[in-house]
């Protein structure tokens, strides 16, 4: 299963694409984490997930953005305004492991403009996913390029399957362009589908 949680990283920090997101400007900052709710106001986002929900906490998301436990405080919050690629949540169901994990990366370290149209932009780069998974031992890979709701807004994005190691594996994407940053909304789902589910849990911060 660990074999599996790492390709979906890598689905994560290969897919790092842009939809439309708020307009107002904002000051990057990370979600909050309470009562099994996750909200962050910069991505305009949260998801309220069931008590069977895991989120990582603090120094288990400084490990997963190569930081240290013993350096938490201002000055990971300082290297995480700088860092190119800024994992903010990982939730996963301790009962079937379905998962959600939200990153944002900058939009000049992936060479796209704010203003750029970014279903095309999906579009050329999700043949790269694809050979990326494949290459992380995959099979039966395959994709359709979607609009994902979430709360009241619809994203760019993408619906992918596959198997690795007999576990059929379904993932959904949605990119939400912030100023500045493209966050990179990932659902995986093993054996039955379930994305719509947990989708359906995410609702608009105002």
């Amino acid at each position: 299963m660990k074999k599996i949680f790492a390709v979906v990283l890598v689905f994560a920090l290969v897919l790092c694409f842009a939809g439309c997101g708020k307009t107002e400007k904002e000051e990057f900052s990370r979600g909050t984490v309470a009562d099994n709710v996750y909200e962050n106001a910069f991505l305009g986002l949260g998801v309220a997930l069931e008590e069977d929900w895991v989120f990582f906490n603090d120094s288990e998301m400084a490990e997963l953005n190569g930081y240290t436990q013993e350096l938490l405080g201002d000055d990971f919050e300082e290297y995480l305004k700088n860092a190119t690629v800024v994992y903010d949540m990982y939730a996963i169901d301790s009962v079937d492991s379905s998962n959600v994990n939200i990153n944002f990366e900058k939009l000049s370290a992936v060479g796209v403009v704010q203003t750029a149209d970014m279903k095309s932009f999906v579009s050329s780069v999700m043949p790269t996913v694809q050979n990326s998974l494949e290459t992380a031992g995959c099979t039966d890979v395959s994709y359709e390029l979607i609009d994902t709701k979430l709360g009241e807004n619809s994203y760019a994005g993408a619906k992918l399957t596959g198997s690795l190691m007999g576990v059929n594996i379904y993932q959904v994407l949605a990119c939400v362009k912030c100023d500045g940053y493209v966050a990179n909304i990932v659902v995986s789902c093993y054996n039955t589908d379930t994305t719509q589910d947990i989708l359906d849990r995410f609702y608009t911060v105002k």
